[in-house]
């Protein structure tokens, strides 16, 4: 939750007022430092927790040893791969281009851009809070469904919108309150729950790389050329495509909420 709300709510703000009185190159300066002191208390105080521990987290309850390879034995974690490309597309081409959209298409100034940029943070926030904790309680695959259809009725709305500050700020937070969602259950729970105890982590980081290097490292190079040779519009179609695609992958998702599956552990 801290992730979105500080990196992708109050940044865009704060950046956005800095720029006004410092060079950029100083505010990546100002940035870094909260980010090595978090991850040093996280050295301190993160454990591994037993082995006991880690096989009541998974749908297979299964705790013998595994080649990394079995990962792509158990369903979720191929579609998850697929799935985080369409997660982070929309993602990338939401944030990384959208200020291009918000000034040279609406004609936005800088601290509007800025405040409809909030949102994305803001609602990602709430997202993460709030969509994990139905999750486990209705299951990880209704909660995937919905936010998915969720998303991309929110950026078919997003993409009909003038330069209208509070309802741009609204379809964008709604957006991402459910793009954020999609991606917490894929890269946790989803990936995790999936495989056995020895291969939770293998599963969720196999998922993440195959994420940032396709969804995070391709899209925004497509994303630009189609803004490129086209026109900055259409990056949200592309959004919107990535979008629609992941309601086919929801639907294909192996449901793994403990909630739901109840399988006794085996001894």
């Amino acid at each position: 939750m801290m992730l979105p709300f500080f990196g992708l709510g109050l940044a865009p703000i704060f950046v956005t007022q800095m720029l006004q009185i410092l060079d950029w190159r100083w505010i990546f300066v100002l940035v870094t430092p909260p980010g090595l002191i978090v991850a040093f208390f996280l050295f301190r105080v993160l454990r591994t927790p037993s082995d006991a521990e880690e096989v009541l987290h998974t749908a297979t309850h299964d705790i013998s040893e595994h080649q990394w390879t079995d990962i792509f034995q158990y369903r979720n974690v191929p579609l998850n791969m697929i799935g985080i490309l369409c997660w982070l597309t929309c993602l990338i081409v939401t944030s990384a281009l959208l200020p291009n959209y918000l000034a040279d298409y609406l004609r936005l100034t800088l601290s509007q851009m800025g405040f409809v940029l909030s949102a994305i943070g803001f609602g990602a926030s709430a997202s993460t809070l709030i969509m994990p904790a139905i999750s486990d309680r209705i299951g990880r695959k209704p909660v995937m469904i919905i936010s998915t259809v969720g998303a991309f009725v929110s950026l078919i709305l997003l993409t009909r919108t003038g330069a209208e500050l509070g309802t741009l700020f609204a379809f964008l937070f709604a957006t991402h309150f459910f793009n954020f969602a999609l991606i917490t259950l894929t890269v946790g729970p989803l990936s995790a729950e999936a495989v056995p105890a020895k291969l939770m982590a293998t599963a969720s980081g196999a998922v993440i790389c195959v994420g940032e290097i396709f969804g995070g490292g391709i899209a925004p190079v497509f994303a630009g050329y189609v803004a490129h040779h086209f026109a900055i519009q259409y990056i949200l179609q592309l959004a919107t495509v990535a979008i629609g695609f992941g309601i086919v992958v929801a639907l294909c998702l192996k449901e793994t909420a403990p909630s739901r599956t109840a399988v006794p552990v085996s001894h």
